[in-house]
């Protein structure tokens, strides 16, 4: 990408949403944005920090050449986009975009509506009888073990 479409999509993300934006570089490395620090011709310099680490508040001097794309870590919503376009805003937005309306019962069909829920099964009992071993074995995994064993 070039400096201005960086900078372009920058300020199209609402600024409270920024600590939300990843670059994805060409190289691999996915860098968490916190913070835009300085915007030079060639790079820019951002605070955050490497995706997969939990190393917060790290400098990055980013070439703008080496940015793959910008990604927003976050559910977003039809009218999200259109207000960062300045488009109008629709109050019910169609095409199957679930996450802005929620579901009416005049759109669901009635046997998934009402679909009855299933009891609780052989499986749910194993599951639980899974975890309260694991919680056992933790808590005496820090108590010696008896020495006829």
């Amino acid at each position: 990408m070039i400096r201005e479409e960086v900078l372009d999509l920058i300020k199209r993300v609402p600024e409270f949403d920024h600590p939300k934006l990843v670059f994805v570089l060409t190289v691999g490395v996915s860098v968490n944005l916190d913070m835009v620090v300085r915007v030079e011709k060639n790079y820019v310099v951002v605070r955050g920090r490497e995706a997969g680490s939990n190393d917060e508040g790290r400098g990055f001097f980013i070439p703008f050449e080496t940015i793959a794309l910008i990604k927003l870590e976050k559910l977003v919503r039809i009218n999200e986009f259109r207000a960062m376009y300045n488009e109008p805003l629709q109050e019910s937005v169609g095409l199957g975009d679930d996450a802005d309306e929620a579901p009416s019962e005049a759109k669901t069909p009635a046997s998934v509506a009402k679909a009855p829920t299933a009891p609780a099964g052989p499986t749910d009992v194993a599951k639980q009888n899974l975890l309260d071993r694991i919680r056992a074995a933790r808590t005496s995994a820090g108590q010696p073990k008896p020495a006829g064993k």
